[in-house]
């Protein structure tokens, strides 16, 4: 894991357990943006549209995460 993602992990994990799913969303929005390729961060953000209650949401984050984690192979 890169420097940059290690931090961001970090940064997300933090404000996802300290705080409403929305203010998670935009950070892992951000990891993303800096990241398009992070698995984790989209893998992330499809719990948290889950737990808002965004299935669709949730489904093609968790998909975009799978395909994220075929092309690193």
């Amino acid at each position: 894991m890169a420097r940059h993602e290690a931090l961001l992990r970090c940064l997300c994990s933090h404000r996802h357990h300290s705080k409403p799913e929305y203010d998670a969303l935009a950070d892992l929005d951000e990891a993303i943006r800096l990241n398009p390729k992070y698995a984790n961060a989209y893998q992330d953000r499809g719990k948290a549209r889950k737990a808002a209650g965004d299935d669709a949401g949730s489904a093609l984050n968790l998909q975009r995460a799978a395909i994220a984690v075929q092309n690193r192979k």
